[in-house]
C-alpha cells in the first residue's frame, strides 16, 4: 500500500491501487489469504466467518464492491500503520450505467457516486486529507528529502 521508488535515481514514484486487510490478523492476514482462500476453506465458507467475527478482510480503497464503511475502515487502518498516500480507484466506464457491472443502471449509478461523495467527505472532513497530483505528490516527496 506503501508509495515507493521504482528505481535508485528516483525518477518513477510508484503510486499502487491502494488495498490492504483490516482486522485483527492483518498482521498476518497477507500470508494466511491463500489457505484461508482454498477451495476447501471458501466452501466451508472461513473467509466470510472471519470476517465477521472481525478478524481479516481484504479491501481496496473503490466503490467498486466496496460500500463508504469499508473504504472508510480501510482508511483507517492504513493511517494507522503509517501509509500516507491513498488512491481511490475505479474504472471510467463505471460512469456510464450498463458498462459495468457496478452500475448497471442509473439507480445503481446514483449509489456508486454517492459513495464516492461519502467517502470523500470523510477523507477531506473528517481526516484532513488533501489531494494532489502525483508530479506535486513527487516534488512534495523529494522537496522533503525523503526516500
Amino acid at each position: 500500500a506503501h508509495a515507493h521508488w521504482m528505481d535508485r535515481g528516483r525518477r518513477v514514484l510508484e503510486l499502487p491501487c491502494t488495498g490492504g486487510f483490516v482486522g485483527f490478523l492483518h498482521p498476518v492476514a497477507p500470508r494466511l489469504y491463500p489457505f484461508v482462500h482454498s477451495r476447501a476453506l471458501r466452501r466451508l465458507r472461513v473467509p466470510g466467518i472471519l470476517s465477521r467475527l472481525g478478524a481479516m478482510t481484504r479491501l481496496r480503497l473503490s466503490p467498486e464492491g466496496f460500500d463508504f464503511p469499508q473504504m472508510r475502515a480501510l482508511t483507517r487502518s492504513l493511517l494507522r500503520r503509517g501509509v500516507r498516500v491513498l488512491t481511490l480507484s475505479y474504472h471510467s466506464t463505471t460512469l456510464k450505467p450498463g458498462c459495468t457491472a457496478y452500475a448497471r443502471t442509473q439507480a445503481e449509478l446514483d449509489r456508486f457516486l454517492d459513495t464516492i461523495r461519502r467517502y470523500l467527505d470523510h477523507f477531506f472532513g473528517e481526516i484532513g486529507g488533501e489531494s494532489m497530483t502525483p508530479l506535486d505528490l513527487r516534488a512534495r516527496i523529494l522537496g522533503n528529502g525523503q526516500r
